[in-house]
């Protein structure tokens, strides 16, 4: 074993030991001690709202092109299946490759947002006027200067490729997927209803959340810019608020359905639980209002929430009462968590080192997950229409009934 190789274990077992140390100091501290207060739950906040009464908010349909990068994606599938519902004819996905997730009565087309000469072939000679850009890498673990590129490269130069593929074929209309972590600091300063008058955090969590917020400026910045065909483009952003779940979401409840798991951290943290439907159609409200008032609606931010907050604690117990008897409790002791956190660190920043899904699970992520921010919709509601369709109960109970369709 050569002496660098000693050297990182060295610093390897000093960070751990730091971490155990600090953390069990944080852990009797009770840096987490909150009261939970129990959501009232009965079996008829379980009951759902006729579908039909869903796909009427989906509106007329327009007849024209729509693309939609990121289309084969958890967020992106949920667009494009409403565009469907709502009886558009032309409706192309943008992605690196296929996926079983993309809508029957859908088209695929190979694009690789990083190159501007995929995305101008991707969109031109298809009479789209309207771009969904939902594509985007969510590494929430990075946060070093040396892991930037890959993020800078997919959610900026990717963004700006599509911005400005959209004003040379004009393409009056971009809707682009955010994120409200664009306003969330690592000095863990709460926030509780916030709204678009929050700055952008010149602290950001991680990579993700600073290169997402660069995609949104410059998405906000092109709006009211000439396209070349004389015409005008218009944008906006959608930012989804925090934890969003609903069938698809790979590490939520897919997870929790599969495995009958729920492993519990920081229970009193509190924070939005945003349905995945509900969220497809504020992007689908967000086009309407861009084509029938651009003025009032156009080069702005939304937050998109339920209005409706709540602890993990109070997520999990909804769960519970769903599905009584089907789950069972882990809980992980937060020291626990900052040591293996920290090491996870350590391996993916200083060694070729693999720990699993572990590998996601960095120091930031840590910080992520006892942040303590929820947002209001009110804007979206007062300029979009939006009104959540689904409670907090309701698109849980719909994930399910879909979990189990797609196990048939």
């Amino acid at each position: 074993m050569d002496s660098s190789s000693l050297k990182y274990i060295a610093l390897g077992i000093g960070a751990a030991t730091t971490a155990t140390a600090l953390s069990l100091h944080l852990y009797n501290k009770s840096l987490f001690a909150v009261t939970i207060v129990p959501r009232p739950l009965d079996k008829d906040c379980f009951a759902l709202p006729p579908r039909e009464d869903f796909i009427k908010l989906l509106g007329a349909p327009t007849n024209v092109g729509y693309a939609v990068t990121g289309g084969a994606g958890f967020i992106g599938a949920y667009i494009v299946e409403q565009l469907l519902a709502r009886g558009e004819k032309h409706v192309y996905v943008l992605d690196l490759k296929p996926s079983n997730n993309i809508p029957k009565g859908t088209q695929f087309v190979e694009c690789d947002i990083t190159d501007y000469g995929s995305v101008k072939k991707a969109l031109d000679n298809r009479s789209i006027q309207v771009v969904y850009h939902v594509a985007a890498i969510i590494r929430f673990m990075d946060e070093f200067p040396e892991q930037l590129p890959v993020s800078m490269k997919v959610n900026v130069k990717g963004t700006e490729n599509v911005i400005e593929a959209c004003r040379e074929l004009s393409i009056p209309i971009l809707v682009q997927t955010s994120t409200s972590h664009v306003c969330v600091g690592k000095d863990l300063n709460p926030i509780f209803y916030g709204n678009e008058n929050l700055p952008y955090t010149t602290k950001p969590f991680n990579n993700y959340a600073k290169t997402k917020a660069l995609a949104e400026q410059a998405t906000l910045a092109a709006n009211g810019t000439a396209l070349s065909n004389g015409g005008v483009l218009s944008t906006g952003s959608i930012r989804p608020t925090s934890t969003i779940y609903g069938r698809g979401d790979r590490w939520g409840l897919d997870t929790y359905f599969s495995t009958g798991k729920l492993t519990i951290h920081h229970p009193g943290v509190v924070d939005d639980f945003c349905y995945v439907e509900n969220l497809a159609l504020a992007h689908l409200l967000l086009e309407r209002a861009l084509r029938e008032k651009p003025k009032e609606s156009g080069g702005k931010a939304y937050f998109i929430s339920h209005d409706d907050p709540l602890s993990r604690e109070n997520f999990f117990a909804i769960l519970e009462k769903l599905l009584p008897n089907r789950f069972s409790r882990e809980t992980m002791p937060y020291p626990l968590m900052y040591v293996l956190s920290r090491l996870a660190t350590f391996t993916s920043r200083y060694t070729s080192t693999s720990l699993g899904d572990l590998d996601m699970f960095t120091a930031c992520s840590d910080r992520m997950q006892w942040s303590q921010h929820c947002f209001s919709s009110q804007r979206a509601r007062k300029v979009l229409g939006y009104e959540p369709f689904y409670s907090v109960e309701q698109g849980v109970a719909v994930s399910w009934n879909r979990f189990q369709e797609g196990k048939k």
